[in-house]
């Protein structure tokens, strides 16, 4: 496979600010302990001081495989003082409806738009790289927008395909690299890649599901890294209120951002914003350093949709109806 360029042109940057459940049930307490059985872990029954619920919710497509699943197998290597971890996967409609009924988990795991974490958050301290970082969310796994072309077309791009898959913003990536054509098209994630394999359509903007997706298909393809703007982030929150399960939530954290479990993410087709994460190409292309540009991860859903909508007006009419300072839409005259 070969690297291509695209035609790009240079537009105004895009100021953004960083910010940074298998089904679970607790147990009885067995003399003033809690065990697992063996329907609930995939641990052999072990009693535990501590058992510690962490949310699970995706709002963006991953690359290959269970997020939630890496999740669960990083807790039972976690096993830290008698504490365990149970992930639960929810949809965050199901998280509100979770917290409505009484339920509060200890950590999140989410994306940007899961409205239902803003309230619950809390500034939390780990480790990283021999560092001590706070913040209220860090990011633990990591996706990139790419830039595909049909192996061999070297032409200019007339029609280009936007990937949807979530309440992500591949538009984003296209704003952020300047990249045009005189028609754009904003569709469903697998229509997308299918009209690039059909060849109803010059170029793809999408994302490490595409690349699983070209692989299964065996389709020959070339690609450009759109490193500029990301927000293909898996966060990690801490929303414990007891004060020990505070302490052992941020150890869990910290292990979750360490480069002992960043190094597995490549079995996701994702990787590390930290830790060195060993990536077959064309992941492997995709440089994190480069990324200057992302969203808040504590961002609405309804905010999510409102950019969107006006992304997609800077592209495909060539204006700018927006910019972001300090994580916040100034709207332009532009497109009124």
């Amino acid at each position: 496979m070969t690297r291509n360029t695209p035609h790009i042109k240079k537009t105004s940057e895009i100021i953004l600010y960083i910010l940074l459940i298998f089904t679970l049930a607790f147990t009885p307490l067995v003399a003033a302990k809690k065990t697992l059985s063996e329907d609930e872990s995939p641990l052999k029954p072990t009693l535990y001081d501590r058992i510690l619920t962490l949310w699970h919710v995706e709002t963006f497509e991953g690359g290959v495989g269970s997020r939630g699943d890496f999740l669960t197998k990083r807790a039972v290597e976690f096993g830290s003082d008698g504490c365990h971890v149970l992930v639960k996967k929810h949809t965050a409609e199901s998280a509100e409806i979770a917290l409505s009924q009484g339920e509060r988990p200890d950590l999140v795991s989410f994306g940007a738009g899961a409205d239902f974490v803003v309230p619950l958050v809390r500034s939390f301290t780990v480790r990283i790289n021999g560092e001590r970082k706070t913040a209220y969310a860090f990011p633990w796994a990591q996706g990139g927008y790419f830039l595909f072309r049909k192996s061999g077309d070297d032409s200019p791009i007339k029609t280009l395909t936007v990937s949807d898959g979530g309440l992500n913003l591949p538009l984003g990536a296209a704003y952020a690299s300047g990249i045009t054509a005189d028609i754009i098209e904003v569709v469903k994630s697998v229509d997308a890649y299918i009209k690039l394999v059909s060849g109803k359509t010059d170029a793809l903007i999408g994302t490490q599901r595409d690349i699983r997706r070209f692989s299964v298909r065996e389709f020959a393809y070339s690609v450009t890294p759109l490193e500029t703007f990301d927000d293909l982030y898996q966060y990690i929150a801490v929303t414990a209120d007891d004060p020990d399960d505070f302490a052992a939530a941020e150890k869990f954290a910290e292990y979750l951002l360490s480069d002992t479990t960043g190094e597995k993410l490549g079995g996701l087709n994702m990787f590390s914003p930290f830790a060195g994460t060993e990536r077959n190409y064309p992941l492997s292309e995709f440089d994190e350093k480069k990324t200057t540009k992302t969203i808040n991860p504590l961002i609405s859903a309804e905010n999510l949709s409102d950019i969107k909508r006006d992304l997609y007006e800077s592209v495909t009419q060539r204006k700018k109806c927006f910019s972001f300072e300090n994580s916040t839409i100034t709207p332009s005259n532009a497109c009124n």
